[in-house]
């Protein structure tokens, strides 16, 4: 079994909010999640400010669905903390009963997470891969 996922997201605690300013503290809660998250050898993840504005991306691999279950958790939490949040946590599970040619994206939009069946890589055999 292998699980890979990469996301990104950018933080705002409205839709209506612009500013940095008005994300900084939900910026720093998520952070520390963040950390804890980042605290797995399988999970790469950065997060800062970019052009004013807090974002953050991650990527991992594992053979273990409870790497993405933890990553999926963590765009849930920036959906409840910061609700004008976006972004998308994209997913490939080659033992995934219905998408294992597929990838998953998981998109993050006005306080929800969402998945959808990728267009762009899938599927995988032969989009990407031979059989």
């Amino acid at each position: 079994m292998t699980i890979e996922f990469y996301g990104w997201a950018t933080i705002s605690d409205s839709t209506a909010d612009s500013s940095a300013d008005g994300s900084q503290s939900a910026f720093d809660r998520l952070k520390a999640k963040l950390h804890d998250l980042r605290s797995s050898s399988r999970v790469m993840a950065i997060e800062g400010y970019l052009n004013g504005t807090p974002r953050l991306t991650l990527a991992g691999a594992a053979n273990h669905r409870d790497e993405f279950a933890r990553a999926l958790d963590f765009f849930r939490s920036i959906a409840a903390e910061a609700p004008g949040s976006y972004g998308l946590l994209v997913v490939h599970d080659d033992e995934d009963p219905v998408h294992a040619n597929a990838f998953v994206s998981w998109v993050l939009a006005r306080g929800r997470i969402e998945p959808r069946l990728d267009t762009l890589l899938s599927p995988i055999v032969p989009t990407i891969e031979d059989s």
